[in-house]
């Protein structure tokens, strides 16, 4: 992947560490003339979005795009993603099961809203994401008067997941549904409801 760096455009972003919406243009026109197609693009993609710590809109939208597309209509059956495809994501968008980056989680945001049937696996994944979120910010116990904008963050992500997971997956649902109650009636939560929850969510 190194190599693949070297020449062109997407060193210099690298180098930089900063991505205009001009320099999406210019990675559409030269670097990915014809899409993001083969595992040299994707990785490409990805070097770029954890080296660049300032990264416009557009290519929140590029990236995201690219990657749910490829996944989505890259390969047969069009539309769905299989446990291939799970087990592929979690070692391009993951490190140790979890994104480094909000434009990473988002690829399976969109997955789970976009695809025409997916495997639980792929709703587990989502929401480990979102139970890491919440422990890591204390979300779980903040009271009403002490909302943060990363809870905000976390209530937006766990009622989108809420509605695509429940397409695939009954149990994943419940464990959305308990997430969504650590944040959102933290007050009306005790210790064992608060353990209930996370035994449903560890142990599946």
């Amino acid at each position: 992947m190194a190599e693949l760096l070297m020449a062109g455009p997407a060193c210099k972003l690298v180098a930089k560490q900063k991505i205009s919406p001009i320099d999406v243009i210019e990675l559409r026109q030269t670097v990915f003339p014809h899409g993001v197609k083969t595992s040299q693009d994707i990785a490409i993609l990805l070097a770029l979005e954890t080296a660049c710590d300032d990264k416009c809109p557009q290519w929140d939208e590029f990236f995201i795009s690219s990657i749910s597309n490829h996944t989505l209509f890259g390969s047969s059956p069009l539309g769905q993603v299989s446990e291939e495809q799970v087990a592929w994501l979690k070692r391009v968008v993951t490190r140790n099961g979890l994104t480094s980056t909000r434009n990473e989680f988002e690829v399976l945001v969109i997955l789970l809203e976009k695809a025409k049937k997916a495997p639980s696996s792929l709703c587990a994944l989502a929401l480990d994401q979102v139970c890491r979120d919440i422990y890591a910010t204390g979300a779980n116990r903040r009271g009403s008067n002490d909302v943060k904008d990363t809870d905000r963050a976390i209530h937006i992500s766990l009622k989108r997941l809420t509605m695509s997971i429940s397409n695939f997956s009954i149990h994943e649902h419940l464990r959305a549904v308990g997430l969504a109650q650590l944040v959102d009636c933290q007050d009306k939560v005790d210790q064992n409801q608060e353990d209930e929850i996370l035994m449903l969510y560890e142990h599946g």
